[in-house]
């Protein structure tokens, strides 16, 4: 099963880097708060680009930001430094896979995720507190460019309380006790300049649907975790009923 059709089949809202981590909720969906509740047209590109990232604290003149969806997969051990694969410790994620990055600095134990799905891309971009929530935390190579300021570009970032998550967010569509999520489902015609971005250029597709997802997790009512996704399928999505304004990935 790919990421985005859990997102499209289940309740609540599927939480890709959950097959990474050491986790409490096996089934990675976050129940719905709100049955019902329609998910916004888009989510802010704000909250889906992550940086500064290095090197060092990322106020040096090499400042990465990174939008999910928008990194080709061959750029990040470029980036980031050489690492061994990690893949997810369950069956039903084919076809995703990606690299593990924790701060090189004594006392910094920040770690990203950065995860591919089927085409190429990094789709889904994590910021753990510590390295100790990854599953396999052994295969998290150090790097330069990860540090403790990373956040989002509308100021997500680790530390914070729920209360401050949701004055940058606003109110989740999915929450339990220690999870926040929030969701987007559009869809569209295949586009020359998406189907350069997605390297579907020998690929048939006519239609798109984009899922775009942000995760956070809490712990004493602290963020020590946070994703943020965007997952693009062949064809409408499960469900989706066009608007008079389509997504735009």
């Amino acid at each position: 099963m790919l990421a985005g059709e859990a997102q499209a089949g289940h309740k609540g809202i599927f939480v890709t880097a959950e097959a990474f981590l050491k986790v409490q909720n096996p089934d990675r969906n976050i129940p719905p708060s709100q049955p019902g509740a329609q998910p916004p047209e888009d989510i802010d590109p704000r909250h889906l680009t992550v940086g500064p990232f290095g090197p060092s604290d990322g106020r040096g003149a090499d400042r990465l930001y990174i939008t999910a969806n928008a990194l080709d997969q061959e750029r990040v051990p470029v980036l980031f430094g050489p690492a061994s694969l990690v893949l997810p410790s369950v069956k039903d994620m084919h076809g995703v896979g990606g690299w593990c990055y924790r701060a090189d600095k004594p006392g910094d134990q920040t770690t990203v995720l950065l995860l591919y799905g089927l085409f190429g891309n990094i789709d889904t971009i994590t910021v753990l507190a510590n390295v100790d929530l990854v599953r396999e935390s052994s295969q998290c190579a150090p790097s330069t460019r990860v540090h403790t300021g990373l956040a989002t570009l509308s100021g997500l970032k680790l530390g914070l309380t729920r209360a401050q998550v949701r004055a940058i967010l606003g109110p989740p569509l999915a929450r339990d006790s220690w999870r926040d999520g929030y969701k987007s489902v559009t869809g569209g015609s295949v586009t020359p300049e998406l189907r350069r971005k997605l390297h579907w250029e020998d690929y048939g597709a006519t239609d798109y649907g984009r899922f775009q997802t942000i995760a956070v997790w809490f712990k004493d009512d602290k963020v020590i975790g946070y994703e943020v996704d965007e997952f693009v399928i062949d064809g409408p999505p499960y469900g989706f009923k066009p608007s008079s304004k389509n997504g735009k990935p």
